[in-house]
């Protein structure tokens, strides 16, 4: 195995709960938020210390394109809740991708804060709609901006009149005393052709 040269620098773990090294960002726990840290790097992976403590491991970035590497224990509440494996977009992505898309606006919505009876509410409409119509409303509030429960409720609801409306057949009532058309039929055809008295 060949001697690696290894960098070193301090840094102060930033509001977001980053530090920064070589132009790249790696995340530590939020409890060492405005500490400094020391960062031991190799080619392919950094240890961060804090008062002589190891406190996180990275793989090295190397990729252009990406600048920060976050591990999932450190992403915020809100932000685990908009990951691609949390329980509201795995529960979502069944429905339709207009569900899921309502429901990452929904999350992004309150600035960290989740309300919870929005997005649930939106995701137990399957106990009473079916999922394409579901998913066919949560388009609609997203093309008409409006990003509530409500609002899906009330499109589902009037889209459910709206079908009731044109499948329900044109009954009419039933009396004891109305017959079917054929009854009558069958009467007049008992009846004589010819009315009595015309027999020349």
């Amino acid at each position: 195995m060949a001697y690696e040269i290894e960098e070193s620098a301090t840094a102060r773990v930033r509001a977001d709960g980053h530090v920064r090294f070589a132009n790249r960002y790696y995340s530590v726990e939020e409890r060492y938020l405005g500490e400094e840290v020391l960062i031991l790097a190799g080619r392919e992976r950094l240890a961060i210390y804090h008062r002589g403590i190891l406190i996180e491991t990275h793989e090295r970035l190397t990729d252009p394109y990406r600048s920060k590497q976050t591990k999932p224990q450190h992403l915020k509440p809100w932000e685990r809740a908009l990951s691609d494996h949390s329980v509201y977009r795995k529960r979502a992505r069944p429905l339709g991708p207009a569900v899921e898309e309502l429901i990452v606006i929904l999350l992004t919505q309150g600035q960290g804060f989740i309300d919870t009876r929005k997005v649930w509410g939106i995701l137990c409409l399957d106990k009473k709609y079916a999922a394409a119509d579901i998913d066919a409303a949560c388009r609609q509030a997203i093309d008409m901006k409006s990003y509530s429960y409500r609002k899906v409720a009330s499109l589902l609801k009037s889209a459910q009149a709206s079908t009731a409306v044109k499948a329900a057949p044109v009954t009419r009532p039933k009396n004891k005393f109305t017959r079917d058309l054929s009854v009558y039929t069958a009467q007049l055809s008992l009846l004589p052709t010819q009315p009595p008295g015309d027999d020349e």
